[in-house]
This record gives C-alpha cells, sequence and structure tokens, in this order.
C-alpha cells in the first residue's frame, strides 16, 4: 500500500499490479492476492508455500436444511445433504417376500439375507464358528 498526499489529506492506494515481465519472471508475482512477494527468495516462498487459503465462509454458521417438505434433518455440510437426499427418492426395489420397498438395489441385496438366513460372514477368531448377516456386525 502506498500512502499519497492530496489537500493536506492522506489517504491510501493499493500497490500497482506487476507488469507482465515481472508476473512472468516472478519477481513481483500475484500470489493468492498478495503482491511484492519475491519468489526468487527462498524464505518468501517457503513462507508462501506454508500459507493455506482461507476458506471466505469459514466464519459463517451455515445452516443446511433437507428441502424436501416434512423432513427435519440438518445435515453437516453439502456432502450430507448429497447423502441424504436420495432417502426421500423412490423405493422401487421391493421384497417380493414382505414388500419392503428401498431406494437403492444394495439395500434391498442386503435385506434379503433376513429371509433366507444366510449368513456369509464368519468370525476369524480361532475356536469361534460365530457366522453373521452382515459384515458389520463381525
Amino acid at each position: 500500500m502506498m500512502k499519497k498526499k492530496d489537500c493536506g489529506e492522506d489517504y491510501i492506494t493499493p500497490e500497482p499490479y506487476p507488469d507482465y515481465n515481472e508476473h512472468m519472471t516472478g519477481k513481483k508475482a500475484l500470489l493468492r492476492g498478495i503482491t511484492g512477494v519475491d519468489l526468487s527468495d527462498p524464505k518468501q516462498l517457503a513462507e508462501c508455500a506454508e500459507m493455506k487459503p482461507r476458506k471466505q465462509n469459514d466464519d459463517i454458521a451455515r445452516t443446511i436444511v433437507c428441502p424436501h417438505k416434512g423432513c427435519n434433518k440438518i445435515p453437516q455440510d453439502n456432502l450430507a445433504t448429497r447423502k441424504h437426499l436420495p432417502t426421500h427418492g423412490p423405493r422401487v426395489h421391493a421384497s417380493a417376500e414382505c414388500g419392503n420397498a428401498f431406494v437403492e438395489s444394495s439395500k434391498l441385496e442386503r435385506h434379503q439375507l433376513v429371509h433366507t438366513g444366510e449368513k456369509p460372514f464368519q468370525w476369524t477368531f480361532e475356536g469361534c464358528g460365530k457366522r453373521f448377516s452382515l459384515d458389520f456386525n463381525l
């Protein structure tokens, strides 16, 4: 920043952008909005490499509410919202035995184990022959 005097008052103007040659040679690079960084100086380069860009919304508490009518779920972030939204989709994968319907075919396949009684997952501990229908019950 440069100070200029005009009519007895100080005012600050930003440093001018470097010309093309300065920018391309790295002598005065524009780096994440920082001017005046000399990339040929190892100390300045190391300092800039350690800097993490700050997200603009870090200080703002966000509340993302599920847009589906009647759902009061508040996912933590966009990823959780994307994972949650399919739960409101059409349940086209139905069990022939009981009629339970699921959004995802994989959930129907897992549910079918209830009807077949199949327990494909066996405890690997020596001397224990317990079996489970779901791997996360091991």
